[in-house]
């Protein structure tokens, strides 16, 4: 029978006592017995929460889609109406899938002062709109 810290035994206690303090004594140097290094982990909580759960309650609480992109809901970019792609410089790449196969991208520039521009046939069409003053280095 194995003693508790503080407990009283027969005859082996001296014993007992000094492999007791050898154990605390490896602990401290990082050294671990077998049983130690073979321990399995404690079972994962399923009420903990990680920083990206918890915004995600939060979230979800306020009646709002964390994970929701607004140019999901955006209108097709028509001749009339198209989709304003804003940036600090005369000129953009903008990417657009295929029409028949949507794993195709076609990438192309829209430029500052040009017109609505259809990058693929019965796609949707793109202007630029500049901010800011383009003093960026990319």
């Amino acid at each position: 029978m194995e003693l508790e810290e503080g407990e009283e035994g027969g005859g082996g206690d001296q014993k007992e006592r000094e492999r007791r303090e050898q154990g605390r004594k490896k602990k401290k140097q990082g050294l671990f017995t077998r049983s130690q290094l073979f321990e399995p982990p404690p079972p994962l909580s399923t009420t903990t929460t990680n920083n990206h759960n918890s915004d995600e309650l939060l979230s979800k609480a306020a009646g709002k889609d964390l994970f929701h992109e607004d140019w999901l809901d955006a209108p097709w970019g028509t001749a009339e109406a198209p989709v304003v792609v804003t940036s600090s410089f005369s000129e953009r790449v903008v990417g657009v899938p295929d029409s028949y196969d949507d794993s195709i991208i076609w990438w192309g520039t829209i430029k500052e002062g040009e017109g609505p521009r259809q990058l693929v046939e019965g796609g949707e069409y793109f202007v630029l709109k500049r901010v800011g003053d383009g003093g960026g280095h990319h």
